[in-house]
């Protein structure tokens, strides 16, 4: 049941009498657990301690993907153009999946730890892939519902933005898409590329790669297969299932050094504030790779065109890339106890991030369209660092606001932690075929149609976990796997910062 145990490197720090530091204590107490994430049998089944910081910050992470979309939405309906709203569409944009993958290794080690190998994959394929697939064919046979019967549809008007909709709104609500400091392809461009497309499928079939499975079994319906927003679950299922074979790899290469060395080497990189632009560096040649509309900025996810069932066996672009960001929150995990070292420096992490990113965006406006220069591969170079280095600092202030201000219970906290899945999942397609088209008429500005958007499609969400999620099966799937919702107990004196738990949508 516990596998995994190969070449184990112990943790464990020789105290000190008067000077044992809250890292050894805990890693003496109760962890014993390799790079690689294994655990001796006896410590598997010791109870993990609840981050709520970082629990908090993952249910923020996917709801600020409401936002993202709710903010092209109103900029694509609304038929306005908006400095404002573009520039923070593309900033949500530039850390926010970075983050959430971050986020997700460091609970995907703690299962590991806590299961062992075999049970720990058994967990992550039965919960994350029945997420994946139950979303898959129920959006699937909705889409089909409504492109087929929008007429009799009791949402009355058609989607405005989705790969079923008119082409008018869906190439508006793309350029809305498009950051206005990319270079190459501005809204008035992509208008053009596009008008000669008479509907959303031709657009589709553009935007994805080749697909026969698909187009074979399905036909002219294949486009309906589409991972759509639920890309990132099959990230996380091939991320997931990589990473322990990745971290003990990365443990044999490394026997050579001396674990207390080691160790002591992570400490001061994580308490010199080192560790983001580590990461940065690590993730430029995966970030090189996600080329696409975005320029050298961060491109969308290659995953969201891919169709069932051939996207299953496509290498995406961009795994490389958040893949990164996936094995560095699984090591986190191991230096859990210097978490304190994030929170401590999250507002110069912040700060250099936010300096950065408009360095970024400035270099890019000015250089990136010298294709012609005999340069240009350097300036490309440059251009992919500035905004690894964003994301990577700007990612990391969160987590240590997050890790300073939010690490205890909260009611509140928890209410969208064990929905966030949930409200994910659904609001796309309440966005486009239910909120969006009921405000396309509506001379509001764009800032208007976002709050609005994302208040009515995040409450509907919750209103429907109520009744169909939280008291069925489906709360093993998208909610937090148990049958009540916890009692959050009033803080003692003496309790630790921590509670147990099992986290909701990794778990």
């Amino acid at each position: 049941m516990y596998g995994g145990r190969l070449n184990e490197i112990p943790l464990v720090i020789p105290p000190v009498a008067q000077g044992t530091s809250y890292y050894q204590s805990v890693y003496m107490s109760a962890n014993s657990a390799t790079l690689d994430g294994s655990v001796v049998a006896s410590n598997a089944k010791k109870s993990e301690p609840r981050f709520f910081a970082l629990d908090a910050l993952r249910a923020v992470a996917m709801l600020l993907g409401v936002v993202y979309h709710s903010i092209g939405g109103g900029l694509g309906i609304g038929l306005k153009s908006s400095e404002s709203g573009s520039f923070v569409m593309d900033w949500l944009h530039s850390f926010r999946m970075p983050l959430f993958f971050l986020i997700s290794g460091f609970f995907c080690r703690m299962m590991y730890t806590k299961y062992g190998a075999q049970l720990y994959l058994k967990r992550r394929w039965s919960r994350l892939g029945a997420a994946m697939f139950v979303s898959l064919f129920a959006m699937t046979a909705f889409h089909y519902y409504m492109e087929t019967g929008t007429e009799h549809s009791p949402l009355g008007a058609p989607a405005v933005v989705l790969n079923v909709a008119p082409i008018a709104p869906a190439t508006t609500a793309i350029a809305a898409l498009t950051p206005k400091h990319s270079p190459r392809i501005h809204p008035h461009q992509a208008k053009e590329k596009m008008s000669g497309i008479e509907d959303g499928r031709q657009l589709h079939k553009m935007m994805r790669p080749a697909t026969p499975i698909a187009d074979y079994f399905f036909g002219v319906e294949a486009h309906l297969f589409a991972f759509g927003p639920m890309w990132f679950i099959w990230y996380l299922l091939i991320f997931a299932t990589t990473a322990p074979v990745v971290a003990i790899l990365a443990q044999r290469g490394l026997s050579k050094i001396h674990p207390e060395k080691l160790q002591n080497i992570s400490i001061k990189a994580l308490r010199w504030g080192l560790v983001p632009l580590i990461l940065a560096l690590l993730s430029v040649p995966g970030r090189m790779q996600n080329n696409n509309s975005m320029d050298w900025s961060l491109g969308g996810a290659f995953g969201i065109s891919s169709l069932f069932p051939d996207g299953l066996v496509q290498y995406q672009p961009d795994w490389a890339y958040f893949f990164v960001y996936f094995i560095a929150g699984w090591w986190h995990h191991r230096m859990r106890a210097e978490l304190n070292q994030i929170a401590r420096l999250w507002l110069p992490f912040f700060a250099v991030g936010s300096v950065v990113y408009f360095l970024a965006i400035t270099f890019c406006q000015i250089y990136a369209p010298r294709i012609t220069s005999p340069y240009y591969s350097l300036l490309s170079i440059i251009g992919y660092t500035l905004f690894s280095v964003s994301t990577a600092y700007t990612a990391y202030g969160l987590l240590g606001y997050f890790q300073k201000n939010f690490n205890q219970p909260s009611k509140v906290a928890r209410f969208f932690a064990d929905r966030a899945f949930w409200i994910y999942v659904l609001h796309m397609d309440l966005l486009g075929f239910l909120i969006w088209p009921r405000f396309a008429h509506l001379n509001l500005p764009f800032w208007v149609l976002t709050i609005g958007s994302t208040l009515i499609s995040t409450g509907i969400a919750c209103v429907t976990y109520e009744l169909l999620v939280r008291r069925t099966f489906l709360n093993k799937i998208f909610g937090s796997g148990e049958k009540q919702i916890e009692k959050i107990p009033k803080k003692k004196a003496s309790d630790s910062p921590t509670q147990l738990i099992r986290p909701a949508l990794t778990s």
